[in-house]
C-alpha cells in the first residue's frame, strides 16, 4: 500500500512539473520574432557589388516595418536564419533617420521641390549571449540590410536591384568569404586643401574649451547621391535605403564616442560628371553648401555612383573647428583596380571619411594581430581585407584598440560638439 501511495505521488508530482514548464516553452515561443524569409537562386556575375565574394547564399525578404518594429520595441528576440544557422538578436531602434525626412529633388521644369522619403527604420544590438558582437540592421518594405559582427566572421546581408517575385533579391554572405587587397595608390585621402599642422594646432588649443560629458551627440548629416548612384540600386527609394543603411552601420564606430550620424533630408543629383577625387569634392563643396546652411545639417556626403578617375577611394575634409571643412565624397562603385564595393568596403569608406570630418588622423590607426588576422582600426590609409588582414570599422581608443599615441577616439569626443554647431 505504501509502495502505490510513493508511486501516485511521484506521478503526480511529475504531472505537476509538466504542467508547470508548459507555459516557460510558450513564453520562450512567444518571444521570439521570427523574419520571414525565402532563399532564391542568384548568379554572381548579375550583381556588380559580389567582385571579392567567394561564396554567399541570396534570398527574399518577407518585412512588414511596423510590425518588425513593434516587436522590437516588445524586446522580443529577432531571429534571422542566415546560411542555414539561426541567428537570435536583440535590437533597439536607433531613429537614424528623422520622422518627416524630405528628399531634396527637382521637378520636370527644374524648380526645387520635397518629397517624402521611404519609411526606413535602423536598429543596433547583439547577437544572443554574445556581448562583444556588434549588429546594425536597417528594413523598409520587404528589405532588410546590415551587418552582424560575431565571431570574427561577420555576416553581411546586402540589397540588389533584381527581383523574384516582385521582391527584391538580398545576397548574404560572411567575412571570410570577402578577400581584397587595395594596396599602392588605392588610397582613402583626405582633403589636400587643409593644412594637417594648423588642425592640430586648433585642437590643441582648445581642448580646455571643449565640453566633456559623455552625453550623445546627434550629428545631421545631409547625404547626397548621384543618378549613377541610384541606377545601380535601380530606384531612389532603394538607392535612400542603402544609404540608411550604411550611415546606420558606420554608427557603430562612432557609438563608442558618444556621437552618432542622423538626418532630416537627402538631395538627389541627376548625372554628375566623371572627375577625380579632387574635382568631385571640389563641385561638392562649391554645390551643396547652400543646402547644407538651409536644412540645418552639420556634414554633407555624396554617395557617387562612379570610379574616381585616379587612385582614390574617398575624400573627407579634414577638421579644424570650422563648417567649411563639413564635406566628404565617396565612390560607391566597384573600380578597375582591386576595389569590388562590396558592403564591408562601402562601409569602411564612409567610416573612415566621417572620421576625417571628425578629426581622426591616418598616423593614430592601430593595428593588433589576432591570430590568424592582422587588424587595423577604420582610419588605416590603406583597405586590407584578405585571408590575414582585416579592417574593422573602429576608431583607436587609447584602451582595446590603442594606447597614448593612438587614440582617434579621443579626438573625435573632443570636437562632436562644436561639429554639431555647425548647422548654426
Amino acid at each position: 500500500m505504501r509502495k502505490q501511495i510513493i508511486q501516485t505521488s511521484s506521478l503526480v508530482l511529475i504531472g505537476l512539473l509538466l504542467l508547470a514548464s508548459v507555459p516557460a516553452i510558450n513564453a520562450q515561443s512567444e518571444n521570439n520574432y521570427y523574419v520571414s524569409m525565402e532563399n532564391v537562386d542568384a548568379k554572381q556575375e548579375s550583381v556588380d557589388s559580389l567582385k571579392n565574394v567567394k561564396s554567399f547564399n541570396s534570398a527574399t525578404f518577407t518585412i512588414k516595418p511596423t510590425e518588425f518594429n513593434n516587436a522590437v520595441n516588445e524586446n522580443k528576440i529577432i531571429i534571422l536564419q542566415l546560411m542555414g544557422e539561426d541567428v537570435a538578436l536583440n535590437l533597439h531602434e536607433t531613429h537614424v533617420m528623422g520622422d518627416d525626412t524630405k528628399v531634396i529633388t527637382t521637378d520636370e521644369k527644374g524648380n526645387m521641390v520635397l518629397v517624402d522619403a521611404p519609411d526606413i527604420r535602423t536598429y543596433h544590438g547583439k547577437v544572443v549571449g554574445d556581448e562583444d558582437s556588434q549588429v546594425a540592421i536597417t528594413i523598409s518594405n520587404n528589405l532588410l540590410a546590415g551587418m552582424i559582427d560575431v565571431d570574427d566572421n561577420a555576416y553581411y546581408i546586402d540589397v540588389t536591384k533584381n527581383e523574384i517575385g516582385g521582391k527584391n533579391i538580398h545576397i548574404v554572405y560572411r567575412a571570410k568569404s570577402v578577400e581584397f587587397d587595395l594596396t599602392d595608390g588605392l588610397l582613402n585621402d583626405t582633403d589636400e586643401g587643409v593644412d594637417y599642422d594648423s588642425r592640430f594646432e586648433y585642437y590643441e588649443t582648445s581642448d580646455n574649451l571643449v565640453l566633456t560629458s559623455r552625453a550623445m551627440t546627434s550629428i545631421k548629416i545631409l547625404p547626397c547621391y548621384d543618378r549613377h548612384f541610384k541606377n545601380i540600386y535601380g530606384s531612389y527609394a532603394l538607392a535612400e535605403f542603402e544609404i540608411a543603411d550604411m550611415i546606420n552601420t558606420a554608427n557603430l564606430g562612432l557609438d563608442d564616442h558618444d556621437a552618432s550620424l542622423t538626418f532630416d533630408y537627402y538631395k538627389r543629383y541627376s548625372y554628375l560628371d566623371s572627375g577625380t577625387g579632387q574635382e568631385i569634392i571640389n563641385f561638392f563643396k562649391n554645390d551643396i553648401s547652400p543646402y547644407r546652411d538651409i536644412t540645418g545639417s552639420d556634414l554633407a556626403t555624396l554617395f557617387y555612383g562612379q570610379d574616381f578617375e585616379d587612385t582614390v577611394l574617398g575624400m573627407g575634409s579634414t577638421y579644424n573647428g570650422s563648417s567649411v571643412q563639413a564635406y566628404s565624397v565617396l565612390q560607391m562603385v566597384a573600380g578597375t583596380g582591386s576595389y569590388g564595393a562590396t558592403y564591408p568596403e562601402r562601409c569602411i569608406v564612409l567610416t573612415h571619411e566621417i572620421g576625417h570630418n571628425l578629426d581622426s588622423r591616418h598616423n593614430e590607426h592601430y593595428e593588433w594581430i589576432a591570430t590568424p588576422y592582422t587588424y587595423y582600426t577604420v582610419m588605416s590609409p590603406s583597405v586590407i581585407y584578405n585571408s590575414t588582414h582585416r579592417v574593422r570599422t573602429v576608431f583607436s581608443d587609447g584602451d582595446v584598440y590603442g594606447d597614448a599615441t593612438h587614440n582617434n577616439g579621443a579626438h573625435i569626443e573632443a570636437c562632436k560638439d562644436i561639429v554639431a554647431a555647425f548647422r548654426t
